[in-house]
């Protein structure tokens, strides 16, 4: 179950965002929540806010960072997702981009993974070694060892 969804330098924004599925001190309508452990977690979420104001823009941070965690082995794949930085700055282009997630697996003990999303070129760089190896653990940036 999802607790947090986190991300900084993607699209249409800039500075951290998180999203997250944690409850204040809701009192009513406690068939909306779940309780795990010290957990109050909302069961579902809607996004609502104006037309060009980023809702979609977060739906697709989590999906390339599913997709970037789904194909973290196939080199080839990484190579092909394109850098897609807060547009808006030309500072932010140089930059990587950020995502975290923290989530309850099935054991209910907390998972947190991280990723930095490296620059264009740093991936042509590492595309042009043919020996370069790629570290994608937690909390870690892909670079070459």
């Amino acid at each position: 179950m999802l607790i947090s969804f986190r991300f900084s330098n993607y699209k249409s924004y800039k500075d951290e965002t998180i999203f997250t599925t944690v409850c204040g001190d809701l009192k009513d309508l406690e068939e909306n929540f779940s309780q795990i452990q010290n957990y109050k977690l909302l069961k579902s979420s809607i996004f609502i806010g104006a037309n060009g104001s980023g809702k979609s823009n977060l739906i697709q941070a989590v999906q390339k960072f599913q997709a970037i965690l789904q194909n973290s082995i196939n080199i080839e794949k990484q190579k092909s997702y394109p850098h897609e930085p807060f547009f808006l700055d030309e500072k932010t282009k140089e930059k990587a981009t950020f995502f975290e997630i923290e989530f309850f697996d099935l054991l209910a003990s907390i998972i947190e993974r991280s990723f930095k999303e490296i620059t264009a070129l740093i991936l042509a760089i590492a595309s042009q070694s043919k020996s370069s190896n790629f570290d994608i653990s937690e909390k870690s940036k892909i670079a070459p060892e």
